[in-house]
């Protein structure tokens, strides 16, 4: 129900971080994508990290319609989400999975549409871009929210520039 979680699983929540995503997509952020992303990293990926040990492998999450965190007023209800906290990105069962195979989860999270003179971007369910909204390249690399995703992925796995 609203603003409730699973208390089996609120250890995780310690593993999980928000991140600005106008470090990899600053033009996008308010038109495409919400100002936060949600990151969940496993205490050993951490700790991979600090050892320079084996690296943990990186999976992405693309949240449903109204489930992202730019959702606000009466969507908020219906978006099962409460005060920033998301019940989608702690309760999915992506953190659990991943924590016992040693996944880093990138949550990045699409925004809702906006209209003004110079845009005319209707997204009022938070959708990630599958009709063309972004631009005529939305299925592909190129498309506005896929290659701000693959800036995230870049930023956090350096071999990969």
């Amino acid at each position: 129900s609203y603003g409730n979680f699973d208390p089996r699983c609120q250890w995780l929540q310690e593993r999980l971080f928000t991140f600005d995503q106008s470090e990899a997509a600053h033009d996008l952020v308010n038109r495409y994508l919400w100002n936060k992303g949600y990151i969940f990293v496993p205490r050993q990926c951490e700790e991979h990290i600090d050892k320079k040990a084996k690296p943990c492998k990186l999976h992405i999450v693309f949240h449903g319609c109204l489930q992202g965190g730019g959702l606000g007023g009466h969507l908020i209800e219906q978006a099962i989400y409460s005060m920033g906290w998301t019940h989608f990105v702690e309760n999915a069962g992506y953190n659990e999975w991943a924590n016992t195979n040693d996944i880093v989860v990138l949550y990045p999270q699409a925004s809702t549409g906006i209209m003004t003179p110079d845009i005319q971007h209707i997204n009022p369910q938070g959708c990630w871009d599958f009709w063309g909204y972004t631009d005529s390249n939305y299925h592909t690399k190129d498309g506005r929210q896929i290659s701000a995703i693959w800036r995230m992925v870049k930023l956090l796995v350096p071999d990969l520039n």
